[in-house]
């Protein structure tokens, strides 16, 4: 038998998926343990409850969601405008292509609120609130630096994440489009309106399209400013 850190991944990968397919309240442990190769009663092994799954789920992905923003702002550290266009355009790659599923279930929806224990829901909203704030912190320092027009922070921060949000809901690998190019509209059409220089966003973009780092794999993009 594996060891229950072995299967760990298997088995938020499956939640996720199942989770976000029929919601956490019709989902069932049979459900995800069929989706994780696991029979039913074997699956209560590695888990404690499905509160707790579905708990485990959400922060396990707010930790990528975090690491995809903390290592572009490092690596864009003395550049507000890229690190936004960057950050948003990693991510909307990683949605897009399903990285890490628990991205499906990314922000708060009423189900999460029900579903949770009050202190799993404290955690789990002082985690999206940290991920928040880096995109408010981009935006006040693109603002300070000159690089960003005068705007209101907070809706444009939330104006961000709810494309972020909902993008999984549409987008469809088959599609016309890309993840990557889905991408890139979003991220020029999120920062392009708020540069004060018109002409850098045709540098941003230039340095996604000739490059086209993935969300897989940041460590490519860890030595620029």
């Amino acid at each position: 038998m594996r060891s229950r850190a072995q299967k760990r991944p298997e088995i938020l990968r499956a939640a996720a998926i199942v989770f976000a397919e029929v919601g956490y309240h019709a989902a069932t442990t049979a459900e995800i343990a069929a989706a994780a190769g696991m029979t039913p009663g074997n699956i209560y092994y590695h888990i404690q409850s499905k509160e707790q799954l579905l708990f485990d789920v959400l922060m396990d992905a707010m930790r990528f969601g975090l690491g995809i923003i903390q290592s572009v702002r490092k690596a864009y550290r003395r550049s507000p405008a890229r690190q936004l266009f960057h950050a948003i355009y990693e991510t909307m790659v990683a949605a897009c292509q399903r990285v890490h599923p628990g991205m499906l279930l990314f922000f708060f929806t009423r189900e999460h609120r029900t579903a949770l224990t009050p202190e799993h829901w404290r955690r789990y909203v002082a985690a999206r609130d940290k991920y928040e704030q880096h995109f408010r912190d981009m935006l006040r320092e693109g603002i300070a630096k000159g690089d960003f027009q005068e705007t209101d922070i907070v809706l444009e921060a939330r104006l961000i994440l709810g494309a972020i949000q909902w993008i999984h809901v549409w987008f469809r690998p088959e599609g016309p489009l890309s993840a990557q190019e889905v991408a890139l509209w979003h991220a020029k059409r999120l920062v392009g309106p708020l540069l004060r220089d018109q002409s850098f966003l045709s540098t941003l973009e230039g340095e996604v399209t000739s490059e086209a780092p993935t969300s897989a794999d940041l460590s490519g993009i860890g030595t620029r400013s």
